[in-house]
């Protein structure tokens, strides 16, 4: 079994890495878990026996290759969730519903220079779009796997949507939001009393696998080793308890059957990657290709605690802080010539890690699919 399914038993912790003195003694959660969240509860699952004691070294831990996580909706046939892809803009219309539009690359007018490395392209909306009406929107945070093909095989220049619904004009009928967060407020008290102690107020930020619909979402994660098995797992902060199963008779989605048309593919991150020149790969390249133009938000931080000596035998301690592009980023490469290389190409990049190194791509960071431009 490859594909596992991790369903909290509680709301999960997942810090931000920022202390919680430098928000007020609150400390905030992220939205969903980073890959390498997953992958060290996976490995500390696998190398821990029965008697708790863990007995793999930490290079042999390292090995473990996970991938992941998506989420997926519960009790639903191909019920995968994608994060929203960043080449997709939403506005509002006058009457409440919504317009989904999307960008293209464009190349530079005459004249125009740019500082972006390796001659990039900007992108935009295409010039024969329909002419804006109003502000952007905020769209689902999540997209259903349905919709997300479609985009990926066919985007249009434009598509309308209705909203939701008529408690929720603000957002459109598509997707589905980000899980819920649950903040919760504790206080410590004096010993030996039931009083409050001064300064002692602060407060926890989590998140539920749950949307304001009543879904029942799952973190789902690939790992192929046969030492895994089913049970208990602990999962972020404050040692929260998941339950992690395999899914059965599932696999995650499939390469389609023809590599896309076109000259340019479209890439996108379904988990964040990193990237030794920040939110581009080494050399400008993904997978031997050039990547021709980028459509990255701001960038997120990459942070968590080393159980490892370093070199000089210094204490175990935080990780250094590294940045990384983030989930749902868009770029666009030039795809090979001949139909062999392209049907190899896609087989080589659907659904697998591109972050540059090594270590990142084991812990599954830069997961990516592969569209039409």
């Amino acid at each position: 079994m490859s594909i596992w399914t991790i369903e909290p038993r509680d709301r999960l912790i997942l810090g931000d890495g920022r202390p919680k003195d430098a928000v007020g003694h609150r400390a905030a959660s992220l939205d969903l878990p980073l890959p390498t969240t997953i992958a060290g509860a996976i490995r500390a699952r696998i190398g821990r026996d029965a008697t708790g004691h863990f007995g793999l070294s930490t290079e042999q831990a390292l090995q473990i290759a996970v991938h992941g996580p998506l989420l997926t909706e519960l009790g639903q046939s191909n019920g995968w969730l994608v994060p929203a892809p960043a080449d997709a803009l939403w506005h509002k219309k006058d009457d409440g519903s919504f317009v989904l539009r999307r960008l293209r690359p464009r190349p530079l007018a005459e004249g125009v220079q740019s500082d972006m490395p390796y001659a990039l392209q900007h992108v935009a909306i295409a010039p024969d779009a329909r002419p804006l009406p109003g502000k952007p929107a905020r769209g689902p945070g999540l997209w259903r796997w349905s919709e997300f093909e479609r985009w990926l095989s066919a985007p249009l220049l434009d598509q309308d949507v209705p909203a939701d619904t008529p408690s929720s004009p603000d957002r459109p009928r598509y997707g589905l939001p980000l899980p819920l967060h649950d903040e919760r407020i504790h206080v410590a008290l004096e010993p030996g009393g039931r009083t409050a102690m001064d300064g002692a107020l602060f407060s926890f930020d989590g998140i539920r696998l749950q949307t304001p619909s009543r879904a029942r979402l799952a973190l789902t994660c690939h790992c192929a080793d046969a030492r895994l098995e089913a049970g208990m797992l602990t999962l972020g902060g404050k040692r929260q308890q998941s339950y992690l199963d395999p899914l059965e008779d599932a696999a995650w989605p499939e390469k389609p059957s023809d590599p896309p048309a076109g000259d340019v593919w479209r890439v996108m991150l379904l988990t964040p990657a990193v990237f030794q020149d920040g939110f581009l790969p080494a050399k400008g390249q993904l997978f031997g290709q050039q990547v021709i133009a980028a459509a990255v938000d701001r960038p997120q931080g990459l942070h968590g605690w080393d159980v490892r000596r370093n070199k000089t035998g210094r204490q175990r301690g935080p990780k250094p802080l590294r940045w990384m592009a983030r989930a749902g980023s868009v770029y666009w490469i030039k795809a090979p010539a001949s139909d062999n290389a392209r049907a190899d190409l896609l087989t080589r990049m659907w659904l697998q890690p591109c972050s540059d190194d090594e270590q990142h791509r084991r812990d599954g960071l830069g997961l990516i699919v592969v569209g039409r431009a």
